[in-house]
C-alpha cells in the first residue's frame, strides 16, 4: 500500500462528510483537508485547536477498518463492492477500503459468488424471476457472466415461481391478465413464462381475446 501523504499541523475545523454521520473532515489551519471515519476520531479525542499528524490518523484507521469491516461481514454475507462502499460511506481512505476487502477475501470471509448464490436462492424464494435477480447481482457488483451463470443453476421451475407470485388469485378478464402479466415482468420473469402462467389459470370469458404478453 502506498504511504499517505506526511501532512501535519492544527486542526481547524472538523464536521461531517459522506451519506451519513459516520465520516468526518478534518481540516488543518493550511487548508490541507482529510476525511477519516468517526470512529477513528473519536479514539485518538480529536477536536479543533489540536495538532495532528495525518501519519497518526492512518496508523490508527488500519485496524479500525479491519474492525468496521468484520462487523459487515459477521451479520449476513456480503459482496466486495457492498463492503468497500461500506467502508467508504464510514470515511475510510479508498485503498485503505480496498486493501482491507482483499484481506478479508483471503481469508474467506467475502466470497462474490457465495454471496450471489444466498442472494439468488434468496430471491428466488420470495418469488422473483432471473432478470430482476441478475439485475441485482449486477447492482452488487458481481461480473455479469458469473451472476449469469448462477442464475442459471438454479434448480427452480420459472413458471411455477411465477405462479406463486400470483398467491392464488385468478385473474379473468383481459384487463386482469395485463395487469397480472405486467407485475410477472416487473418481478423478472419473461413474457413467454407470464403467458404460461396466465394460460393455465382457464379459459377467459368468450368475449375477451386470447391473452398475449407484449
Amino acid at each position: 500500500m502506498k504511504p499517505f501523504v506526511v501532512t501535519q499541523g492544527n486542526i481547524a475545523l472538523i464536521e461531517y462528510a459522506g451519506p451519513n454521520r459516520r465520516a468526518c473532515r478534518i481540516v488543518l489551519e493550511d487548508g490541507s483537508t482529510r476525511t477519516t471515519s468517526m470512529t477513528v476520531l473519536r479514539s485518538l479525542e480529536l477536536a479543533p485547536g489540536d495538532s495532528l499528524d495525518f501519519r497518526t490518523l492512518a496508523a490508527a484507521e488500519s485496524p479500525a477498518c479491519y474492525e468496521h469491516a468484520l462487523r459487515l461481514v459477521s451479520s449476513r454475507e456480503r459482496s466486495t463492492r457492498q463492503v468497500e462502499s461500506r467502508l467508504r460511506d464510514a470515511g475510510y481512505p479508498d485503498e485503505l477500503a480496498r486493501d482491507t476487502v482483499a484481506r478479508l477475501v483471503e481469508l474467506g470471509l467475502v466470497d462474490d459468488e457465495r454471496f450471489a448464490r444466498a442472494l439468488a436462492c434468496t430471491r428466488r424464494g420470495a418469488g422473483y424471476g432471473p432478470r430482476r435477480i441478475r439485475d441485482e447481482l449486477f447492482s452488487h457488483g458481481i461480473p455479469r457472466e458469473l451472476a449469469r451463470h448462477i442464475v442459471a443453476d438454479e434448480d427452480s421451475d420459472d413458471v411455477a415461481v411465477a405462479r406463486s407470485t400470483l398467491r392464488g388469485v385468478v385473474p379473468t378478464t383481459r384487463t386482469e391478465r395485463s395487469r397480472a402479466a405486467a407485475r410477472l415482468i416487473r418481478r423478472g420473469f419473461s413474457p413467454e413464462v407470464a403467458r404460461r402462467v396466465l394460460d393455465a389459470t382457464g379459459p377467459e370469458s368468450a368475449d375477451e381475446q386470447p391473452f398475449v404478453a407484449e
